[in-house]
Order: structure tokens, then sequence, then C-alpha cells
């Protein structure tokens, strides 16, 4: 199992079971039980919960490209893709009030993948949150929604960062010491 995501209310968690259907998978921690969520023949991945529990958003490339899905955690109604692109993308976290899904990818300028976020209201939309010449991923919002932490190898190696959110324009603080991911 890969990339477990506990549940907002603790209850639950998503996981990616690396089989040759490569789909998410819910654990109910109460009922000791593991739950196909995606039954889709393509690839799923990066999964994360929306802050108020209803909604799980992943990666899956039911087009061809890795594009951001999102169904209810529920498992009622169709998976609904929110972002497609040419690029591959991949969710990893909410915006505390949940109106935004922060990604990171590959874009349209081809040098390293970069974090954006998309936002879920009446219309999808996304946007730049970090482009640099470097690879910037696996970035989440702080709770209070103030800091973005996230990956970059901007040393030389992979260090974990944050900065202001959500403008991120100055004030980057490494806080790992000797590579971190």
């Amino acid at each position: 199992y890969l990339q477990p995501r506990i549940s907002p209310d603790g209850n639950r968690a998503v996981v990616w079971v690396n089989d040759p259907a490569d789909g998410l998978w819910l654990w109910d921690f109460g009922l000791r039980t593991l739950a196909p969520f995606t039954l889709d023949p393509g690839e799923e991945q990066h999964p994360v919960w929306s802050p108020d529990g209803k909604r799980i958003a992943f990666s899956a490339s039911r087009s061809g490209v890795r594009n951001i899905w999102w169904q209810f955690a529920d498992g009622s109604g169709a998976a609904e893709q929110l972002s497609p692109s040419v690029q591959n993308q991949f969710p990893t976290g909410f915006t505390p009030g949940g109106s935004a899904i922060v990604f990171f990818g590959f874009t349209s300028t081809g040098v390293g993948r970069d974090l954006s976020k998309l936002s879920v209201g009446a219309t999808s939309q996304v946007t730049t949150v970090l482009q640099t010449p470097f690879d910037e991923r696996e970035a989440v919002v702080s709770p209070d929604g103030h800091w973005l932490a996230y990956e970059s190898n901007s040393s030389g190696r992979y260090e974990v960062y944050v900065r202001p959110f959500p403008k991120v324009d100055g004030g980057e603080r490494r806080i790992s010491t000797a590579g971190g991911t």
C-alpha cells in the first residue's frame, strides 16, 4: 500500500493499492475492512481528502494523461474530471476551506515540476502558485492557510521548504538540513 491518507474525522484512510488495477481503496478503522474506492482500469494515485471529508481528489490516467479527478467519499456518483490538461497533474492537498486543490506537475515551460492550484467552485480554474527552474512538488497548505510546505531540489538535493501563502513571493525558508522529502 502506498500514499495512505487519513480522513479528516480519523475513521477511514484512502490508499493506493499497487496491484494490476492500480486503484484506490478505503480502509475503515472501526470495521477493519478494505474496500475498493475506484474501479476504473486506469491508474489512480495521489489521493487527498477534502477538508469536510465528503470528497477524495486523485490523479487518474483515464484520459491518457494523469489529471485531477474527484469523487464522493461514500462512493456515490461517478468520478468527475476537474482539470483536463495535456500535462500530468498530481494533487497533494486542499486549501483549508476546500475551495482549491494544490497540485504539482510540469507546466507549459517544461522546466521542472511546479506548484499550482485548482479552484473547485462553480468554475474550475488553474493558477500557478510557484514556478522556478527547479522541481517543486508535494505541497500542502497549513491548517490556518498562511503557509505552504513543499519539496524542492533548488539546493541540489530535495529539501523541505515553507513560504507564506497565498502570496509566495518572499519568505522562503528551508526547514530540513540534510535532505528531506
